[in-house]
C-alpha cells in the first residue's frame, strides 16, 4: 500500500493493518525456512509498510499532543 492509502485509514484501522502486516511478515519468514518463496522481496515490502504505518501513527500522536499544549 502507499502512504496516501494509509493516510485514509483511521487510527484503529492502522493498528489492525499493522498487526496484519506483522503476522504476514512472520508467515513469510516461516515459509522462507520451509519453502522457497517465489517473490523474495515481499518481506522487505512488508517491513516498509509497517514502518510507514508506525511513522503515520507517531505523526498523528504528535499532532494531537501539540494541539493540546498549544504552540511551543
Amino acid at each position: 500500500m502507499s502512504l496516501k492509502e494509509f493516510e485514509k485509514l483511521s487510527d484503529a484501522d492502522l493498528k489492525l493493518k499493522a498487526d496484519e502486516l506483522r503476522r504476514s511478515l512472520y508467515d513469510l519468514r516461516v515459509k522462507g525456512v520451509t519453502d522457497k518463496e517465489k517473490d523474495s522481496s515481499l518481506p522487505k515490502k512488508r517491513k516498509k509498510d509497517i514502518a510507514r504505518i508506525l511513522t503515520l501513527q507517531r505523526q498523528r500522536e504528535l499532532a494531537v499532543s501539540r494541539g493540546k499544549t498549544g504552540p511551543a
